[in-house]
Order: C-alpha cells, then structure tokens, then sequence
C-alpha cells in the first residue's frame, strides 16, 4: 500500500483540504460548507489516518515489551487530534 506520508494536517485557511507531512494537497473533504461539522470532523479524522494507522502497528508489533506504555500513549494522542481535543 502506497500512501503520501504522514502527518497529515488540515489546512490552516480551509480545514476541508487535507495536507501532507511536506505541505502538499493529499485530499479534499467535499460536502456543503453550510453543514461543515460533519464535514470538518470527517477531515479531522481522515488527516489522522496515517499516525492512527502507525499507532495501532506500533501496539501490535510491541505487545509485551516495554515500548507498550508509549504505544498507548501514543495512540490516545493520534485519538484525541482525530477527535478534535488535540493541545
């Protein structure tokens, strides 16, 4: 599987337009801009896809090591940007 490297971001002008980790368009969430919360979280969560996909690979290749804890750490920040609550 081929895919433009992450971290994927939202654009900081357009928050419908997906970004790569070297600043160039990997997708753009269409919808109707009047409804755009679900449209922005779709975009939320597809921007963290490619670190969701990392952190769940890292939890399964490091069961039972001690890289587990940052693992799970690492995860529940990919989590929170797809959600919405990153710091």
């Amino acid at each position: 599987m081929t895919y433009a490297p992450g971290p994927w971001k939202q654009h900081p002008a357009d928050r419908f337009i997906i970004l790569g980790a070297d600043g160039s368009t990997v997708g753009i969430q269409l919808g109707d801009k009047a409804h755009s919360i679900p449209n922005a979280d779709n975009a939320r969560l597809i921007a963290a896809a490619p670190e969701l996909l990392e952190a769940v690979k890292t939890i399964i290749n490091n069961n039972g090591t001690g890289a587990m804890e940052w693992a799970i750490s690492n995860a529940n920040r990919v989590i929170a940007k797809a959600e919405g609550r990153e710091t």
